[in-house]
This record gives C-alpha cells, sequence and structure tokens, in this order.
C-alpha cells in the first residue's frame, strides 16, 4: 500500500504539506495534501478518521478545482494481461464529496464513485482494465470534483491485482431419451367410500426424477404422492381419470387409468294399480336404471307371478282378498336397497236368492261385475 510507505513512490498536482510541531492548519489552503494517521492534526475542520485497516496512515487531499490528477504510479505489467485496481476513498468534511475515477496510460476506466457526505465512511471502488500489447501502466487517480469549497477526502490501501484464468476440466455426458408412458394399475370399479392403491413400475433406465399424481375432484389422496404408489379414498359416484406425470433427464410424459366409482341403487319407486279383482292379471314394474341390476320381487302367498321375475316389470295375479304388501330389492356392485307397495285383493261376489220356487212365482237376479272398474248387469226373471 503506497500510502502506507509515506509521502515516496507517487507523484500528484497536489502540494505537499509536512506537518510542523504544535500546527493544526497547515492544510487550510486548497490543492494540498500530506500523509497522516488522522486528518483533524492537519485541519481543524477535518474530521478525526482513522484509516481503512486501522492503525496506518493514509493520503488526505484538500480539494481544488484546477488539480485533477490525485495520485500517480508508473509499473511495469504483463501484456494481455486483465488487471483489477482498487482503492478506498472517505470523506474527511460533509460538504461537496469527491468523484473519483481511474485512469491508465491517460484513458479512464471504470464508473465515476463519489464518496458519502459521512465523513469518515470508507467506500471502495474499482475497475478492471485489459493490458493489451503494453508494458508499462501510468495509474492515476482522478477527482472530477471541480468545486473549491468542500471537496475534502482521504483515500488509502491502493492496489493494482493481475487477474489469472483458472482453468479446469469437466466431463459432461448428453442424454438422449424418451420418457416412458405410465401404465397405472389398481382397481377401475369401486363404490363410493372405498379406497383403492395404484402403482405404477418402470425399468431402472431412464431413472425417473419425479412422480405428480393428479387427483380428480371427489376424490381424496390418502398418502404416496411424489411416489411409485398412491392410496386414494373415491368420496363420489364419478367416471373420472386418475393421472400421473412423471420427468426423467430430458423429458415428461403422462399417463391416466379410467376409474369409474358407483353407489348403491336409489330405492325402487313401483308403479301399478292399487286394486286387484279375483283372476284378473295386474303388471308392477319400475325403471330400468342399469342393465346389470338385480331384481328381486316378494310376493305374498295368495299372489302369483305370472311373467317377468327377476326383471324390473312382473305380471301377478292374486288368489285371495285383502290388503296384501310387495316389495322390490334392487342390487347392484355397492349393495341393494328396497321399497315396497301395498295392494288390494277384492273378493269375489257371492249371489244370495232362494233355490226352490213355486209355480207362478217371479224373481229378479241382477249381477254386477267389477272389472277393470267398468260395472255390468245380469237381469233373469221368471213368471
Amino acid at each position: 500500500m503506497v500510502t502506507s510507505m509515506g509521502n515516496t513512490g507517487f507523484t500528484t498536482d497536489y502540494n505537499y504539506k509536512c506537518r510542523p510541531p504544535n500546527v493544526q492548519n497547515e492544510m487550510v489552503p486548497a490543492g494540498t495534501y500530506t500523509v497522516i494517521n488522522n486528518p483533524n492534526l492537519v485541519h481543524t475542520g477535518f474530521s478525526a478518521c482513522g484509516d481503512h485497516t486501522g492503525g496506518g496512515n493514509m493520503m488526505v487531499l484538500n480539494g481544488a478545482p484546477s488539480f485533477q490528477n490525485v495520485w500517480c504510479q508508473t509499473i511495469t505489467i504483463t501484456p494481455n494481461t486483465w488487471y483489477n485496481v482498487s482503492r478506498m476513498v472517505a470523506s474527511v468534511s460533509p460538504s461537496s464529496p469527491a468523484h473519483l475515477r481511474f485512469s491508465i496510460n491517460g484513458i479512464q476506466i471504470g464508473n465515476v464513485v463519489n464518496a458519502t457526505p459521512i465523513p469518515c465512511q470508507w467506500i471502495p471502488f474499482n475497475a478492471n482494465w485489459n493490458s493489451g500489447v503494453n508494458t508499462t501502466a501510468t495509474i492515476c487517480i482522478l477527482n472530477l470534483n471541480t468545486a473549491s469549497g468542500g471537496n475534502d477526502f482521504a483515500i488509502d490501501d491502493i492496489s493494482i491485482v493481475a487477474l489469472w484464468a483458472v482453468q479446469d476440466q469437466v466431463s459432461i455426458t448428453l442424454y438422449q431419451e424418451t420418457a416412458p408412458e405410465p401404465e397405472i394399475d389398481g382397481p377401475t370399479f369401486l363404490c363410493a367410500g372405498e379406497t383403492g392403491i395404484y402403482t405404477v413400475d418402470f425399468p431402472p433406465d431412464p431413472p425417473i426424477l419425479s412422480y405428480h399424481w393428479n387427483i380428480p375432484s371427489g376424490a381424496t389422496l390418502i398418502n404416496g404422492q411424489g411416489t411409485t404408489q398412491v392410496t386414494i379414498r373415491w368420496d363420489v359416484p364419478q367416471i373420472e381419470d386418475l393421472c400421473l406425470m412423471i420427468e426423467t433427464r430430458c423429458d415428461m410424459n403422462e399417463g391416466c387409468l379410467e376409474v369409474t366409482v358407483g353407489d348403491v341403487p336409489d330405492p325402487p319407486l313401483i308403479s301399478g294399480p292399487g286394486s286387484l279383482c279375483p283372476g284378473e292379471i295386474a303388471s308392477l314394474y319400475t325403471p330400468e336404471i342399469d342393465p346389470d341390476d338385480v331384481y328381486n320381487w316378494m310376493i305374498p302367498s295368495g299372489v302369483s307371478i305370472i311373467s317377468g321375475s327377476g326383471t324390473n316389470e312382473i305380471e301377478i295375479q292374486g288368489s285371495i282378498s285383502g290388503e296384501v304388501e310387495i316389495c322390490l330389492e334392487v342390487t347392484n356392485e355397492c349393495g341393494t336397497t328396497e321399497n315396497c307397495t301395498f295392494l288390494t285383493l277384492l273378493a269375489d261376489h257371492a249371489s244370495n236368492f232362494d233355490t226352490v220356487l213355486c209355480l207362478g212365482t217371479a224373481i229378479i237376479i241382477n249381477g254386477h261385475a267389477y272389472g277393470n272398474g267398468v260395472r255390468q248387469g245380469l237381469n233373469i226373471s221368471q213368471e
């Protein structure tokens, strides 16, 4: 560090001021500098700053409008090499901070860096430079602030370092692969509320890096996301796709499995007549929801199934009178439901009249037959 070596090894446009004993204002004129460990010792308006690294010297300057070259030094360099030049700067008074920039061989490089208005606050500034064909470099720090008031600052830790390229060898493996389509194995028909386990299996190459299962609405993932096996509870009846997206080093692919979720049948709605005459045949039926449903009619004694047993529509005939209950069970893969209806079986009509008649006696027989709600009359007379 040049500043730690004292007032030697560099040039400047500023005028050097040594510090005589018992004098504190030798740097009152603008355009002066000194190398010291405390700026306040040479100017009562300067703050008592320590150098950047602590305990050493710094170059303290009272800025001037006409002096740009703050510090310059010529060194020997290596051609075609990148260098980094750097230094630290701090204001020693708050007014009009310095604007500093590097130049090498008369060409300005890097950005302009402004010292902060807070005294004694050190900030870095640096720039990179390629030497090209040059074997020497004159490195300068310029102050671009031309204010005569304020513009007081200190610099420290000036350095130039060659940047050497570090080379290493790496091995790169190029993969050309296609992600396989997932083939999901698991139950494709379940009843609402049941749980299914679904798995996939892949060959070892290419390696699978991630698994993402897409769970349809109406289903709940119990466990296994991100793995080759998941457990899913199917909550509502539906027909949906369960899908898996996989990712390899170079590709992605998706496979799906259609899952049908069933439910127990709705209670059957039985339709038919409310009453039945002796010997009459009536039809009872319920709408067919699923052709795979199984129908079981429960008929009391005194009623016979004429046709349709095991289907959603039967024909029956009664041989008794009174009210009877007829029930129907409907069964599918998910369970059984039942519903019942009542049917009135009407009694046969019996005639009650004298069977022995005297000659010349007259009788009238009125017979009434009820079938399908139509009354029919029969009159017999004898004199």
